[in-house]
């Protein structure tokens, strides 16, 4: 969970871009900078339990991404364009710190979860009125058996990552979003009476699977273990 936390937290207040008027715009450009200086300290103590010894650099770190949005031009881009890029270059210092620190099978998870977060804004920005609307449907928020089952499965897979500290890898990380699926949507059937609400949610969790399944996960993850074997081979020859 933390280390889905850390690449989050950069990009957080880019939700609040929901419209392309000037005051919303400056929101976008300088509400990023602004939790990410309040949530320093949080965020070096995650990088330490992610990454011992890396905590200290994460003040270099959001001073790059702090610069990076401060260039993003909101005003003469279209807010699509101009959230693409945010998400995509500013993300950078983020996931060039934790691709130097994680373990070999770990690394790619970094780059998938923007990757996941410029699909999301990519399905936004085309979604029509229609499917946009129901997101704010409260039938969602619902507590439910069903509901609650699924949180439990998701909270208790990042709980044994976070006490065990052993990262999966790319594809591990991948299935396991694929399998959760079926948990949202029979979270969906139990609590939103609506096809077009179920369609909206289950659309958009679709959108950032895609990115997993156009990743060739199992060849890459191969050549990880493949390359950890290799070092540990010869550290003891």
């Amino acid at each position: 969970m933390k280390l889905l936390i850390f690449v989050l937290a950069a990009f957080a207040a880019i939700q609040t871009t929901t419209s392309d008027s000037y005051g919303e715009n400056a929101l976008a450009r300088y509400s990023v900078p602004a939790i990410l200086e309040y949530n320093k300290d949080g965020l070096e103590k995650t990088t330490e339990d992610i990454c011992p010894g890396y905590g200290l650099r994460v003040e270099n770190v959001t001073e790059k991404v702090q610069k990076c949005l401060s260039e993003v031009d909101f005003g003469s881009q279209t807010l699509c364009s101009a959230t693409r890029r945010a998400v995509y270059e500013c993300a950078l210092p983020i996931t060039s710190l934790l691709d130097e620190c994680l373990p070999a099978q770990s690394k790619r998870i970094p780059t998938i979860v923007v990757k996941m977060i410029g699909s999301a804004v990519d399905y936004l920005c085309k979604a029509n009125g229609e499917h946009i609307v129901e997101y704010l449907n409260p039938c969602f928020r619902n507590v439910t058996k069903q509901s609650e089952t699924c949180i439990k499965k998701f909270t208790d897979k990042f709980d044994e990552i976070d006490r065990t500290k052993k990262y999966p890898t790319a594809q591990a990380m991948c299935e396991f979003y694929e399998s959760f699926r079926s948990c949202l949507e029979g979270h969906l059937e139990t609590s939103c009476a609506h096809p077009i609400t179920r369609e909206s949610f289950l659309q958009f969790y679709d959108q950032l699977l895609e990115v997993c399944r156009s990743e060739n996960l199992k060849k890459n993850d191969s050549k990880a273990s493949l390359h950890k074997k290799y070092r540990t081979s010869m550290l003891h020859n």
